[in-house]
C-alpha cells in the first residue's frame, strides 16, 4: 500500500504476554492467499466447515462459544437414545 516492504510481523497473545515475530516469506504469502481463496469458497457456499478434531486447538480459540465443538462431537444417535429411554420412563399423564 505505501511501496514500503514488510519482512516481519508479530502475533501477539494476550493470555500469555508472548509476542512472536512471523518472517512475511513467499511461502507464507503463498498459503495466505490459499487460504484466503479457501475462505471465500466457505462464504459463497453459505455452509460452515464442521469443528476441527484436533482439540488442543479449541483451547486459545476466540470462536469456541460459537463453533461449540464439544456439542457437534456427541453423537446424536446416544442423544436420542437417552431421551427415548426418559420419554418411555416417564409416567403417562392422565
Amino acid at each position: 500500500m505505501t511501496g514500503c516492504p514488510v519482512p516481519e510481523g508479530a502475533l501477539f497473545y494476550t493470555e500469555t504476554k508472548r509476542r512472536l515475530v512471523v518472517p512475511f516469506d513467499v511461502e507464507l504469502r503463498r498459503l495466505t492467499e490459499e487460504v484466503v481463496g479457501d475462505l471465500q469458497a466457505v462464504f459463497d457456499s453459505r455452509v460452515t466447515p464442521p469443528p476441527t478434531t484436533r482439540r488442543e486447538r479449541c483451547r486459545a480459540c476466540s470462536l469456541i462459544e460459537l463453533c461449540r465443538p464439544g456439542t457437534v462431537a456427541r453423537p446424536v444417535r446416544a442423544w436420542r437414545g437417552r431421551m427415548l429411554q426418559k420419554l418411555l420412563a416417564e409416567e403417562p399423564v392422565p
